[in-house]
């Protein structure tokens, strides 16, 4: 599944999402590759269009439901070590697009996702794939889409 999942603790494989209101655009949330970054906590898990039981998702350490952003990567924690993922972002499409990039145990492992911000909170969307044209449209997972939906919840610097 995705490297940027796993991050908590290695064994969650499930991901999702909550919350509605109003969608960060370009135009009103000045979108830039910096703009998200940050330290994020992991709020929400679902996928197969089943959101993770929030007190399965609590009992993992904190430091597995961390997320550091920087302008090029995302880092997670795996095993007490350092595990980023190199990202790109497109703020020309609607919704905006995020493929991720990490190295597996045995190839390059490629992820292509959507993305919406909402106050402090990050949704990512996606789908582990070697085709760009799997990406999802939509913030929603089915046990059809493979996608999986993950909430961030921003930390204050």
């Amino acid at each position: 599944m995705l490297r940027l999942l796993l991050l908590v603790g290695g064994c969650l494989v499930v991901v999702g999402v909550a919350g509605c209101g109003r969608t960060s655009t370009f135009d009103d949330w000045n979108l830039t590759l910096s703009s998200i970054e940050g330290t994020y906590f992991i709020i929400g898990l679902e996928s197969d269009g089943e959101a993770m039981d929030p007190a399965e998702l609590a009992r993992a350490h904190d430091a597995e439901r961390t997320i550091r952003i920087t302008p090029t990567q995302m880092i997670t924690t795996r095993n007490g070590e350092d595990d980023p993922v190199n990202y790109t972002i497109n703020t020309s499409t609607q919704p905006f697009e995020i493929d991720m990039t990490g190295v597996g145990d045995t190839s390059e492992e490629k992820t292509y996702g959507i993305f919406k911000v909402e106050g402090n909170r990050l949704y990512i969307c996606a789908v582990e794939s070697t085709n760009p044209d799997d990406r999802p449209r939509e913030f929603k997972t089915t046990k059809d889409n493979k996608a999986m939906l993950m909430v961030l919840e921003k930390r204050p610097e």
